[in-house]
């Protein structure tokens, strides 16, 4: 079928290296306590597997989930095992093009109620906090990326600057676990501060205040 990928044609796509699905779990494990981090990491992993390998069945992937729960993820050599499995099992399975699987990430995103900024950033309204989330972009670069989560902070801060003027009370962005884990300097050159590193679910965030000051454009 014409567009779709085939691993035996084609290597899975560069988020999928060993080195970096090593880097993605060391991610996931730092968005819960470790007591919650293994089942959580198996979770995350499950649902990339679905969304990338949609034809395995349901006794492929528990297999491969077991492999995970067997190796751990929380030593050097257990986190560097199953990395092993999932870019094994992903590299002999895959049949996802990615920007369909990318296109999944974001109907999920709205699924919950999520407001689409732009392809990359989608944010949640609570009380007085806004709360950032990150579609799946695993084919841009790390340039390019940035480069959307500046322009969507720019197009929030104009939005959160008319909810200001229609009488709503908006105090902080915060942008929570694996978003302030994955790319803590990146976040403070966008102007965040980041929770100190021993709080379990670390944390980034900016008031309202700074995020007007810094990305609203002036008239």
């Amino acid at each position: 079928m014409e567009g779709l990928v085939h691993a035996e044609t084609q290597k899975p796509p560069g988020f999928f290296s060993r080195r970096e699905i090593r880097a993605y779990l060391r991610i996931f494990a730092a968005e819960v306590s470790l007591e919650k981090r293994e089942e959580h990491i198996v979770e995350i992993i499950e649902e990339i597997v679905q969304g990338l390998c949609k034809k395995t069945s349901t006794s492929e992937r528990r297999k491969l989930l077991e492999e995970i729960r067997q190796f751990g993820c929380l030593t050097e050599e257990g986190l560097n095992h199953s990395a092993d499995a999932i870019h094994a099992f992903i590299r002999e399975h895959l049949d996802t093009p990615l920007e369909e699987f990318e296109q999944d990430g974001r109907e999920s995103f709205e699924e919950k109620g999520f407001q689409k900024i732009n392809d990359f950033l989608y944010v949640e309204k609570s009380r007085d906090l806004i709360y950032l989330h990150l579609a799946p972009l695993w084919g841009k670069s790390q340039a390019e990326k940035f480069r959307l989560l500046f322009e969507g902070m720019r197009i929030l801060a104009q939005q959160v600057d008319e909810a200001l003027k229609n009488g709503e009370t908006l105090t902080r962005v915060v942008g929570r676990s694996w978003i302030a884990a994955s790319a803590p300097k990146a976040l403070e050159r966008l102007g965040f501060t980041i929770k100190e590193a021993g709080a379990s679910e670390p944390e980034a965030f900016i008031s309202v205040s700074d995020l007007l000051g810094r990305y609203l454009l002036k008239p």
